[in-house]
């Protein structure tokens, strides 16, 4: 919970700096959705250890992945985060469209064949 602090403090920096450099903006919408999903234990260890975290929505996380994919439309990854996040959000269609857009990608990162493969199996279940 502490390096979370970190995260969101450089995140937060390398946004200030390079305002359009998409790639952060897909780790500021990870960092507001993982901090969102904190269990009530979680969330209740990190006010005791650290005075708490900073606020975190999944609103928050959908923008800064929507931003990332505005940014860099080719992040193959930021559409499956994004997609994860639209569901959890009560937002199926508009996640099953992120998904077959992502799924007309060309891969160009190592991981992205993987990634596209959770893709496919995620659309499997939502339908």
């Amino acid at each position: 919970m502490a390096a979370a602090k970190e995260v969101k403090k450089y995140v937060d920096l390398a946004i200030k700096f390079k305002p359009d450099y998409g790639e952060a903006f897909h780790l500021l919408g990870k960092w507001n959705f993982d901090i969102y999903n904190l269990s009530s234990i979680e969330k209740a260890a990190a006010k005791v250890l650290f005075g708490g975290m900073p606020a975190a929505t999944l609103e928050d996380a959908i923008a800064n992945y929507e931003k990332c994919r505005q940014l860099t439309p080719s992040f193959v990854l930021n559409y499956l985060d994004l997609a994860i996040a639209l569901r959890q959000n009560n937002q199926e269609t508009q996640a099953m469209e992120v998904l077959n857009k992502m799924m007309r990608l060309r891969p160009i990162y190592q991981d992205d064949p993987g990634y596209k493969a959770e893709c496919k199996k995620l659309l499997e279940d939502m339908q």
